[in-house]
């Protein structure tokens, strides 16, 4: 994923599976790939018959880890691979990753997280503990380099405090307010 100026997009970047085995490595370096345990909805391409077996992104993660959490849900069992070679031209209104200085919107970022963490089956136990570390790491060095730490502190404790006591709704209630679409989506998670 690249932005307007023809730089890689910090905001797209792929997480290189660990731990990978030699044949789903050897497979992806192949075909001028690498294999992943996650990534960004911006040109992920999804087999019918994954979401057929795992069911649809939940509406309630839009817009922070949404991808994340869907990504790592289809690939929990399963081979991803990303393809360098694959180009696509991502137009954010700025360049760089969505921790960079993200204002209020950093309460979805720790809710949602703690949401993932907590209790989608996406991730391993093992792998809960190193992203939830990694997570709390990214968060204390978004807090530290913002302009204002105040409004990213209230909106982490908020999120935090909303991450361990709600959870994201079935798709078809938090679609509600469009009762055609509810329909479809429930249709489809009923499959």
């Amino acid at each position: 994923m690249i932005w307007t100026d023809g730089r890689d997009h910090p905001m797209n970047t792929p997480r290189r599976k660990p731990f990978v085995g030699g044949r789903e490595a050897r497979d992806a370096e192949r075909v001028g790939a690498m294999p992943i345990r996650s990534t960004s909805f911006v040109s992920m391409l999804v087999r019918a018959n994954a979401v057929r077996r795992h069911g649809l992104p939940v509406v309630d993660y839009f817009l922070w880890n949404d991808d994340f959490e869907y990504s790592t849900r289809l690939l929990r069992d399963a081979d991803g691979v990303f393809v360098p070679s694959s180009v696509v031209l991502h137009k954010t209104a700025k360049f760089g990753s969505t921790d960079a200085d993200p204002g209020p919107r950093f309460y979805w970022e720790v809710r949602n997280k703690v949401w993932m963490l907590r209790a989608s089956r996406s991730l391993r136990p093992a792998e809960k503990l190193l992203y939830g570390g990694s997570s709390l790491l990214r968060w204390a060095r978004t807090v530290a380099s913002s302009s204002d730490r105040s409004a990213l502190r209230d909106a982490a404790v908020k999120g935090w405090h909303d991450g361990w006591r709600t959870a994201p709704r079935p798709n078809a209630e938090a679609l509600g307010d469009q009762p055609a679409t509810a329909a479809l989506v429930a249709d489809l998670e009923r499959r």
